[in-house]
């Protein structure tokens, strides 16, 4: 069969033409998880869980707790997956966006937290190494280069991107209740792998100049009271939380093209589906 033809840009574009043309009904169906998620990101900034370790002088202890705040500070997004299912299920046009809970929401927590466990591991174990060769390199030189000593970690990471990134079919076959099997999604997005990466990076891009002007908004702010807990928890959650919505119906609408079209030809991507009543 003829590897189909990934429209990269269109793509990106129909996935944020999901949420504009359905704001209202993200708002509907976000409001909750995206208070479950604030408040636990609360919670992590008023007790400093998680912070940041100290250089090279960090002890193992400092850089294990730092690594669990971050699988914490993912973790909590699993609070987001009966969105995102709707969410899929809606940018293909199968369905209405409705939250429900089922087996197709279970199949999506679990998967969605083996891949957290993934890029956990490729986080954690670069991360322990830039440490053990920034206590070298200052045993040995007296100085503790730190981008010296986190470059040799960025492979791994990479590594570990890249095999997320083969994987992330699983999460929108979950949500339509389509079994993909991982060596699947795997053989599908290493077919295609230029495409969908750019798909990825161009749905991502408008979250840079976002977050920018979050944290220009928001410079100076600390963590030394309710309200600075507060706005440096928004920080933390509210860029990410609108940029969710767009990858899941990016994962939806490439899953749709390299699954769901096979052997019927493939389906052209000219933007966003119908917008969705709120109600």
């Amino acid at each position: 069969m003829d590897r189909p033809d990934i429209p990269v840009w269109r793509t990106a574009r129909a996935a944020w033409g999901v949420l504009y043309a359905n704001f209202g009904v993200y708002l509907r169906l976000s409001c909750v998880p995206f208070a479950l998620i604030l408040a636990a990101n609360a919670a992590m900034t008023a007790t400093g869980f998680g912070g940041t370790p100290a250089g090279p002088a960090a002890s193992v202890a400092e850089l294990f707790r730092h690594l669990l705040g971050i699988l914490l500070e993912w973790s909590v997004w699993l609070a987001m997956a009966p969105v995102a299912t709707a969410w899929s299920r809606m940018a293909t046009g199968r369905q209405p966006a409705a939250l429900t809970f089922s087996s197709a929401e279970r199949d999506y927590i679990l998967r969605y937290f083996l891949l957290i466990l993934l890029l956990f591991a490729a986080a954690a174990a670069p991360g322990r190494l830039s440490y053990g060769i920034g206590h070298e390199l200052r045993a040995t030189i007296g100085v503790y280069p730190m981008f010296l000593a986190q470059a040799a970690s960025y492979p791994v990471f990479l590594a570990g991107l890249i095999v997320a990134m083969r994987l992330s079919l699983i999460l929108p076959a979950a949500a339509g209740q389509r079994p993909l099997r991982p060596r699947d999604s795997w053989r599908l997005v290493r077919s295609n792998e230029l495409a969908v990466a750019g798909v990825l990076v161009l749905a991502s891009l408008p979250a840079i100049p976002l977050q920018f002007a979050m944290a220009l908004a928001t410079d100076g702010v600390m963590a030394g009271d309710i309200v600075g807990i507060v706005v440096v928890a928004l920080r933390k959650t509210l860029v990410l939380w609108l940029v969710w919505p767009v990858w899941a119906a990016a994962l939806a609408l490439l899953h749709h093209r390299l699954v769901a079209d096979q052997g019927t030809g493939p389906r052209p991507v000219t933007g966003a589906p119908a917008a969705t009543p709120a109600r």
